[in-house]
């Protein structure tokens, strides 16, 4: 069973990425802690609503405030009124607008923008499309399956010679021995 309560009716239309999960309730007001991916969130002047999800149950909620804290954010809505409520989102995945995660020219990608990107490595050639995202707790991680099996290729600077938006590919220099060739 799949519920909706969207406050703004445009965000049930909208594509949503989740950006991080409800870890804890944060005091006694009902403010809950929002544990987020990745180490910034820029879009956070844009934010009215997120949208929580859990166990089939999807609703959009209106942010009243909202601040940074620590690896993530102190959330406060009309909703959620007490420790009680708060302790009860734990768990839930938090999503806002795909729109709101578009980096500039000169800035770093956002992942899900390099989602089905072809992975090229100078050495190896095509290893293969990147199918979604981890981490290691140092650095992201593109998922790729060549051979196969499952391939984690480290998304850091040093590796990437050039990102082309325009044929949707990586061209990396992937250190010698980072993808096993003897499987």
């Amino acid at each position: 069973m799949r519920l909706n309560m969207y406050a703004n009716a445009d965000i049930s239309k909208t594509k949503l990425i989740q950006v991080g999960y409800v870890s804890s309730a944060h005091n006694l007001k009902g403010e809950v802690f929002v544990r987020l991916f990745a180490g910034r969130a820029d879009w956070l002047k844009s934010l009215d609503q997120l949208v929580f999800v859990k166990s089939g149950l999807e609703m959009a909620v209106p942010v009243r405030q909202a601040r940074v804290h620590k690896d993530g954010l102190i959330v406060a809505t009309d909703r959620i009124s007490d420790r009680t409520q708060a302790e009860s989102m734990v768990g839930y995945q938090v999503f806002i607008p795909e729109q709101w995660l578009v980096a500039d020219s000169h800035e770093t990608p956002y992942l899900h923008e390099l989602l089905n990107f072809e992975v090229i490595d100078e050495q190896l050639g095509p290893i293969g499309p990147i199918e979604s995202f981890s981490t290691n707790g140092a650095q992201d991680l593109f998922v790729v399956h060549w051979g196969g099996r499952e391939i984690l290729i480290p998304f850091v600077k040093a590796f990437v010679q050039k990102l082309d938006f325009s044929n949707k590919t990586v061209h990396m220099s992937l250190p010698s021995g980072l993808i096993d060739l003897q499987s």
